[in-house]
């Protein structure tokens, strides 16, 4: 997050394409690491769990370089994701670079739909890359004293017009997130049947 703040001042005050670049919502956000010893488990590969912390440090880094930090700390915003799922394509190496390709592909009038892709570095966001371990799919709301902030609102405040904000296409119009949505209503339904009749009812 703080890296992502430092480097969007840089580019600011570079100005050029690279700021257009990283804010053209059309493009994911590249995020690059390297698969780190914490990161690794007993079967020498990156643990089920890293995979999910360096998902959350993606958006924290996405949203420090999009100025979206900035606008929540002024706003006294939160970030709070409602539900995710991983398919695993195949296992990451120790020590290996790679890198997460961040996008928010949908939005609604409350949540964020929200891809993390991660993959063999590419030197570019058009490059088909040469391998890919595994893509995340998240469910995510900002939230603040009010309530929940709709997505839009959020986009208009960090300089998105209402035509790039437009692009964004309902999580039911594609179908990796129509069928994620079919999951997330019967695990939310899941949930609510082992709720004791008194907890059902807050």
């Amino acid at each position: 997050m703080v890296v992502g703040m430092i480097q969007r001042r840089r580019l600011l005050k570079e100005g050029g394409q690279k700021i257009k670049d990283v804010m053209d919502i059309s493009k994911p956000h590249i995020w690059k690491r390297r698969n780190g010893f914490l990161d690794i488990d007993v079967n020498l590969h990156m643990n089920n769990a890293s995979f999910t912390y360096n998902c959350e440090m993606a958006r924290y880094h996405y949203s420090g370089i999009t100025g979206l930090i900035d606008v929540a700390f002024e706003n006294r915003w939160a970030f709070i994701v409602a539900s995710h799922a991983y398919k695993y394509k195949k296992p990451m190496p120790p020590f290996v670079k790679y890198e997460i390709q961040t996008k928010v592909e949908a939005i609604d009038e409350k949540f964020l739909y929200i891809s993390h892709i991660f993959t063999s570095p590419t030197n570019s966001p058009d490059e088909i890359p040469a391998k890919v371990y595994c893509q995340g799919t998240v469910k995510a709301a900002i939230t603040g004293r009010k309530g929940t902030v709709a997505p839009a609102e959020a986009f208009l405040k960090i300089g998105y017009s209402e035509e790039e904000i437009k692009t964004l296409s309902s999580p039911k119009n594609i179908p990796l997130f129509e069928h994620f949505l079919n999951w997330d209503k019967a695990a939310n339904e899941s949930l609510r049947s082992a709720l004791s009749p008194v907890e059902k009812t807050v």
